[in-house]
Parts: structure tokens; C-alpha cells; sequence
């Protein structure tokens, strides 16, 4: 069938994108989305049937209702998803059940080969991403892949199937490249997925062992982390330090959320009130900038709300439940991503929706009236409009990050040219408007320079914008104003030696030199002997000599 030919190519083909130049996931959401738009025009033009499960229509409704809270590139990769999932579900349960093969195995063996591949060329660490950005996604990707791919080498084996060991070659180089990544999140994810797999095949067993799987293996899996600071404890500690305040977040922004783009400033918030009453030096080390929760259940909590967790929650749950003994492997393949996205953000990754959207599929479905122009010809076009603005959007994000990430090799006239593209592109990319401001303020225009800065704070807070807003202040001579801003800088870290640096010197300034000691003494304490602050302190005793002389 031509139709599941190209849905798995196309599938396959979205989630191993990658371009070094760019974030992991923007090739991998464009590829998906024109891939939606054209399945869409298909089943437009020619009317093909398109269906839902229940737990597909709980996968768009969560689309939505991020959209709906600010998480447009996010969502933009759950709607091609969901796309995808309507057209598969349209699809015999026998080719439906080979799609989600053949697309597990198509992602998981092209992941497995780039990460053994450029292992064996001496890559380490973060560099085995598998295409996925980082070794904790590539993990949580293998999985979920591996259950799948198990249960199709299995069947092989015991029917001495004549592509037996092309099954057998892709378990072992998947598990391979799942050893290689070392998550900790995919050491548990993977036993769980295969336990629920073994159990539903046998017997029923409720979504509710799943789920406390999934909040059991959220506290279990950070002690398995043998190069953490501190061994076990100190990382069970950090793990608890970001969902601490992160579930802070969730209570404090109750029912709504915070949403997606404003739960980076509220953690940083809550963060800093509590590294407030820390000594100076353990604020420092204590400090993080994780961007999410590091547990989908905490970020779908605190970012979207009851709304938004109760949407994934059932959406995982009907999924598993639904799937029963119909689909032993994408009961166990579902239980695997909830039990990693106890200790990561899987769903955040476009290969995991997709496979997540392929895998809900499966589930029991029901047809969209054929015979209602609403169902056969509007809807598509209503969902091909959608997927156009989408795609507009996110290959304009896509293109901006690349001109970022191509000005930082560029000569000054060119960066210039290149940065004020970005921003033109883009104008809601906080990185791009940041880089724009600080090329602009090396360049001597340090007023532009200040607009630009300003504009990356108002979309995304972050301690190093503050202090280089405070900078620009003080080279702008508008002192004042430049230490209010290192202060709410150390209002988000305590722990910030240029702030406390910077700020002992524009209150040297401003004539106040007894702030101006106490946070010299403060920057002391967290780097000794810096050069920087001999200087200011210099300054600060010609300045008491001066006023003594007069």
C-alpha cells in the first residue's frame, strides 16, 4: 500500500533529521509538518478516510491545549504527529500494527547506527546523541523503539523467518547504542516497558501499575548515577532540587499553568527565593538553569496546568489500557515513555510524538462520517491551514538559529548582517535578539545594543542577560538603573560572581561604599584572587582618598 509506504518513510525520515548548526528538534518538526500538509491535501483531494482512537483524540486535544498555553514550536511537532497518527489509524489493524514496526525499527536502528558509528570514531560523552541532541533522549528514544523491535525478533526467530537475523542485527545494535547513551531514565524505562509488555500479553494489568512504575522509577532513577557529584545522594539531591521547585511553580500557577514560555522565569523565581537564604558559595553551587522539569508529569503540571497533566495522563493511560492484548508491544512500548518521563522530558522530543502518535493508533478506532463534507473535505483543509502557519513559523525559527550559530564564525561586518537577519526572521527568539544585542554594544552601538537585550529579557529571563543588561547600563552611564538590574540578577542567583562583581563596582560609583565592600567581600568569597576584583577595590580606595583630600 502506497499510502503506509509513505507514512513510514515519512515518519522515519522527520524524526532522524538533525542539523549541527541548529536545536535538535526544529529540522525534525519542519520534515514532520510538511509530511502532515501533504497527507492532508491527499485526503483532501481524494477523500481518503481519516480516523481517531480515543487516546489519539486525547493526543491532539493536548496539542491544543499547549498551543493554548504558549508552547507553539512544542506544538507544532504534537499536531504533525497527530496527523500522521489519523491517517494510520485509517489503516487496517494488520498494517497498522507493521507501521508501528517498521517505523520503531526505522528510527531506532538509524538513531543506533550514527551513535555506534561515531563512537567508533572516538566520540564520547554528549556527542552520542544519535541525532537526537542529547544521550538522555537517545536513550529514552531506544526504549521505547526496542520494545517493538523485540517482540518483531522474537516472532522472526520462532518462525524461522527468512529475515531473522535482520531483526536480531537491529535488536543487538539498538541495545548497543541504548548501553552507549547511559540514561539513567532508559536503564528503567526499558525493563519496565518489557515487564508491562510480558504482563498485558498475558494477563490484564491496569494503566495504574504503569503509573506507579512511573513515579516509583522518578525517585529510583537518579540513583543510578555513578559519575554524579556526591555519588547517589548528590544526585538524588539535584534531581529533588529541580522538582521541588518546579512543583512550586505548578502550585503557585494553579489551575492554568504557568505556560511554556513563562516556566523558565517562574522557576528561576521560586529558585532564587530559596537560594536566598543560602550562604553565598552554596547558592553558587546550588544553582541551575535547567529549562524544563526534568519530569514530564512536573512540566506538563506546572507549565499547562491540571488541564494539560490530566491530558497526558489519560492519553498515556486509555493508551496502554486500550491496547490490552491487542498490542502486547505498544502497551509496553507506552509504558516505557511514562516511565521515562518520570526522570526527563521525552515528549518534548518530535521522534518520541511521532512514535507516540503511531503507537496510540492501534488502539480501537472510529471512522469520521465519509459521507460529511465537514469530515472529507473541510477538516483536512481546516488542518492544512494550520500546518502552513506552523510550518511558516518554524522553518523561520529553524533558519534564524542557523544564522546565529553561522555568525558566531563570521567576521564582525558580516555578524552584524547576519544576527539583524535572525532577528528579522524570528523576532520571538530570545537567543537571537540577545546575540543581536551584544554584537551591537561589542560594535559601539551600545544603545540598539540595550534595546535588543531588553527585548531577549522580556522573553526569556536569565541571569546572564541581567548582568549583561547592567553593562550596557553602566557604559551608558545610567547607574541607578544598572544596579537595580545586577540586583534582580541576584534576586534569580544569589551564587553570581559577576553580578556581585559588577555591582560592587557601580556601587562604588554611585558613592556607597559600604554596599560596595560588603559585595566585594561577597564576589571574594566565590572567586578568590580574581583579577577584576584587585581592580575594583583599587577603585574603591582612590575614591576615599580623593574625598578625603577635598
Amino acid at each position: 500500500m502506497k499510502l503506509q509506504r509513505s507514512l513510514v518513510a515519512a515518519a522515519i525520515l522527520a524524526a532522524l533529521a538533525y542539523d549541527p548548526a541548529s536545536l535538535a528538534g526544529q529540522p525534525k518538526s519542519v520534515l514532520l509538518l510538511i509530511a502532515a500538509a501533504l497527507f492532508l491535501v491527499t485526503a483532501a483531494v481524494w477523500r481518503v478516510q481519516l480516523a481517531l482512537t480515543l487516546p489519539l483524540a486525547l493526543f491532539g486535544g493536548f496539542a491544543l491545549w499547549s498551543l493554548v498555553r504558549g508552547a507553539t514550536s512544542l506544538s507544532a511537532a504534537w499536531f504533525a504527529s497527530f496527523v500522521l497518527g489519523c491517517v494510520t489509524a485509517a489503516l487496517p489493524l494488520a498494517k497498522r500494527r507493521q507501521s508501528l514496526l517498521l517505523v520503531s525499527a526505522g528510527i531506532g536502528v538509524g538513531a543506533a547506527v550514527i551513535t555506534c558509528f561515531v563512537w567508533a570514531r572516538a566520540a564520547r560523552g554528549m556527542a552520542l546523541h544519535g541525532g537526537m541532541g542529547n544521550p538522555n533522549t537517545l536513550g529514552l528514544l531506544l526504549s521505547v523503539t526496542l520494545v517493538p523491535s523485540l517482540v518483531a525478533a522474537v516472532a522472526a526467530v520462532r518462525a524461522r523467518a527468512r529475515v531473522r537475523w535482520l531483526w536480531v542485527a537491529a535488536v543487538v545494535l539498538q541495545v548497543a547504542a541504548w548501553g552507549l547513551a547511559e540514561s539513567r531514565a532508559a536503564w528503567l524505562a526499558l525493563p519496565a516497558g518489557l515487564a508491562v509488555m510480558w504482563a498485558r500479553g498475558r494477563w490484564r494489568v491496569g494503566w495504574w501499575v504503569t503509573l506507579g512504575l512511573a513515579l516509583a522509577s522518578g525517585f529510583a532513577a537518579v540513583l543510578f548515577n555513578p559519575s554524579a557529584g556526591g555519588g547517589a545522594p548528590g544526585a538524588l539531591a539535584g534531581r529533588f532540587w529541580i522538582w521541588k521547585h518546579s512543583l512550586s511553580v505548578a502550585l503557585r500557577c494553579l489551575p492554568w499553568g504557568s505556560g511554556e514560555a513563562r516556566f523558565n522565569h517562574e522557576f528561576l523565581s521560586e529558585q532564587g527565593r530559596a537560594l536566598a537564604s543560602l550562604d553565598v558559595a552554596e547558592a553558587s553551587r546550588s544553582f541551575v538553569h535547567p529549562g524544563t522539569a526534568h519530569n514530564e508529569w512536573l512540566h506538563a503540571f506546572a507549565s499547562s496546568g491540571v488541564i494539560g497533566v490530566g491530558l497526558l495522563l489519560a492519553l498515556l493511560a486509555t493508551g496502554i489500557q486500550s491496547l490490552g492484548r491487542r498490542s502486547p508491544a505498544g502497551a509496553g512500548a507506552l509504558a516505557a515513555l511514562a516511565v521515562g518521563a518520570s526522570a526527563d522530558v521525552p515528549l518534548h522530543a518530535p521522534a518520541l510524538i511521532v512514535l507516540t502518535a503511531l503507537t496510540l493508533a492501534e488502539a480501537p478506532r472510529f471512522f469520521l462520517p465519509a459521507r460529511a463534507m465537514w469530515a472529507s473535505r473541510v477538516l483536512p483543509l481546516v488542518g492544512l491551514v494550520i500546518a502552513a502557519s506552523a510550518l511558516t513559523r518554524e522553518a523561520r525559527q529553524w533558519r534564524s538559529t542557523r544564522l546565529v550559530s553561522e555568525a558566531r564564525q563570521a567576521d564582525m561586518a558580516r555578524r552584524a548582517r547576519l544576527l539583524s537577519r535572525a532577528v528579522e526572521l524570528a523576532p520571538d527568539s530570545a537567543e537571537a535578539e540577545f546575540s543581536l544585542g551584544m554584537e551591537q554594544v561589542e560594535r559601539g552601538e551600545v544603545a540598539q545594543g540595550l534595546t535588543h537585550l531588553l527585548r531577549s529579557r522580556a522573553l526569556s529571563k536569565n541571569v546572564s542577560t541581567e548582568v549583561a543588561i547592567g553593562n550596557t547600563l553602566v557604559e551608558l552611564r545610567r547607574l541607578p538603573e544598572a544596579r537595580a538590574t545586577f540586583e534582580a540578577a541576584l534576586e534569580l542567583n544569589p551564587g553570581s560572581f559577576r553580578a556581585h562583581a559588577n555591582l560592587a563596582a557601580t556601587l562604588g560609583e554611585l558613592g556607597d561604599d559600604d554596599g560596595a565592600e560588603r559585595e566585594l567581600v561577597l564576589a571574594q568569597q566565590l572567586y578568590p584572587g580574581h583579577p577584576k576584583l584587585a581592580l575594583i577595590a583599587e577603585a574603591l580606595r582612590r575614591r576615599r582618598l580623593d574625598r578625603a583630600t577635598r
